[in-house]
């Protein structure tokens, strides 16, 4: 997102989204994650994997907002270079710990008894657009534009 026009296209783009993803999702026995297995983001993010228990519905929802991205106009724009990877985050390195702890990575070590492991289950039930830079909430989560809530 650039500038605030950017800013502008990515809330309309969210609320045009709303209807069509709360049809998508409105079955919730059909939108089940379960968190299976832990990997990591280059060491630096250890996360938890996310399966589908219905692989369409998170395949369409995916397309849905790409498709919504590259059609919401100037100053909105898909970054895409690492592909669509779900999961949910668990540990992370941040800058001020890297440089207290001297190092980035987190040693796989600490999880690797738990690598396999289930972590539980997730409904789709929401949908942010989020802010990725140096400022957070209040809560530690990213700043974010827009939140959905189905």
């Amino acid at each position: 997102i650039r500038g605030e026009e950017g800013l502008v296209k990515a809330r309309q783009m969210m609320q045009r989204l709303e209807g069509e993803l709360r049809t998508l999702l409105e079955d919730r026995s059909r939108t089940v994650l379960t968190v299976r297995g832990l990997n990591s983001f280059g060491q630096r993010v250890v996360y938890g994997e996310v399966e589908a228990e219905e692989p369409g519905i998170l395949a369409s929802l995916v397309i849905r907002v790409k498709r919504a991205v590259v059609k919401a106009g100037p100053g909105v724009s898909l970054n895409d270079k690492f592909g669509f990877v779900p999961h949910v985050t668990l540990a992370k390195v941040s800058r001020p710990v890297a440089r207290m702890r001297r190092s980035k990575y987190i040693d796989s070590g600490y999880y690797e008894a738990h690598i396999n492991d289930t972590f539980g289950h997730q409904i789709i039930d929401n949908l942010q657009l989020c802010v990725i830079d140096s400022s957070t909430r209040y809560d530690g989560f990213y700043s974010t534009l827009a939140d959905l809530q189905f």
